[in-house]
């Protein structure tokens, strides 16, 4: 209770200068550079989130489907393209839905040559239009860009979490850069264990952000984020973001089991 009201007061301080930030923008929005350069740096991969919305009915063929495609894929050196997390919704706005993250390494140029590749790939595109289209009700993506001051060894550990949870913020236009700006000192905060990515829309959804937290369960996942609370500073970080944020929405994951992330 001492955190949510912690949290409230957090929110109505910060509520009073977002009308500044509405009248007079940013001082943190400025810099030379795109978005993309200033978060992302100039070489970084890119990503792709991919979302599915499956028929309960079909959820176990479904797994199993893809677990062969995307095993396929993962282990193809042909195709430049690596799986890094797999994950089914327990705990969100729609529980009967998957979460598939991949990396293209050298970015676009590999994205590119992933969808040439995929185009002639007769396999992928029987399960895509075909076989997947009758197991789910609809899917999306969004290409992403990792924040560079996020550590990437999250995304490489071999320690079994067990439970993530994937934050999902939409911010107000023009204001990813000051996201930024505060989280890239409000993540010293953070337990190095949980924080396993953080990246930023590039084509889909605008203005919108994903955190990625590892824990082994509810219990430590309610014990990291009340220990966040005692670290001077981390209310800062509360106090400066909430004003960003239009909507958010928290995902409780759990790895399939062809996730490369357990």
């Amino acid at each position: 209770m001492a955190a949510l009201s912690r949290y409230g007061r957090l929110l109505f301080a910060g509520s009073k200068r977002v009308l500044s930030r509405s009248f007079f923008g940013s001082s943190r929005e400025g810099g030379k550079g795109s978005q993309s350069k200033v978060l992302g740096g100039t070489s970084a991969p890119v990503y792709e989130l991919q979302v599915h919305n499956v028929k309960p009915e079909h959820m176990k063929d479904y797994l199993s489907l893809t677990e062969d495609q995307y095993t396929r894929l993962n282990s193809s050196s042909s195709i430049p393209v690596d799986l890094i997390g797999s994950w089914t919704v327990q705990v969100g706005l729609n529980v009967d839905q998957t979460l598939h993250l991949w990396r293209y390494k050298d970015g676009y140029e590999t994205m590119d040559k992933v969808w040439t590749c995929l185009k002639e790939d007769k396999e992928w595109q029987d399960y895509s239009h075909n076989k997947l289209a009758n197991q789910i009700y609809s899917r999306s993506s969004q290409v992403l860009v990792a924040f560079t001051f996020w550590d990437p060894a999250g995304l490489e550990s071999e320690t079994k979490r067990g439970l993530y949870e994937m934050r999902t913020y939409t911010l107000k236009a023009g204001t990813t850069i000051e996201w930024g700006h505060e989280w890239r000192q409000g993540l010293k905060f953070r337990d190095k264990r949980e924080a396993v990515g953080g990246w930023f829309s590039q084509i889909g959804e605008m203005h919108v952000v994903h955190h990625l937290w590892g824990y082994e369960n509810l219990v430590d996942r309610r014990d990291t984020r009340q220990q966040a609370w005692q670290e001077p500073g981390w209310d800062q970080c509360v106090r400066e973001t909430v004003p960003l944020i239009r909507h958010m929405e928290a995902r409780i994951l759990r790895p399939n089991s062809f996730s490369p992330l357990q």
